[in-house]
């Protein structure tokens, strides 16, 4: 784990826009290259959550889960997605609880790989 900084949080987003492809997506078939970090914040979160600490939150926007993190009390989307989010609705999930599903770990494997 490394202190967060924003240089080290900037230069991590540009790595993620980077990996995002639609293998990695939660749909692929709704992944598109002019929303590529659709179906990634799962992954993402969890990538914030293992380098940065903090919290991983768990929110439902449209009746779909969507993860996000707080990190020194301050709310952080590292998908850059444009959502509306804050703590009033979400709930603290442990990164064991999300990778308990194979899909995620799967698709976690694939985009940290292309992360770095």
């Amino acid at each position: 784990m490394v202190k967060f900084t924003m240089v080290k949080y900037v230069s991590l987003c540009k790595r993620f826009e980077i990996a995002y492809k639609d293998t990695t997506a939660t749909n692929p078939g709704f992944w598109s290259k002019e929303n590529p970090a659709y179906g990634h914040n799962d992954l993402v979160s969890l990538i914030v959550n293992q380098r940065f600490d903090g919290q991983l939150y768990r929110t439902y926007i449209n009746g779909n889960p969507y993860y996000f993190n707080t990190i020194e009390g301050e709310i952080v989307n590292a998908t850059q997605e444009k959502v509306d989010l804050s703590l009033e609705n979400a709930e603290v999930i442990s990164p064991k609880e999300l990778l308990k599903d194979a899909s995620i770990r799967k698709r976690l494997k694939e985009f940290e790989a292309r992360v770095g």
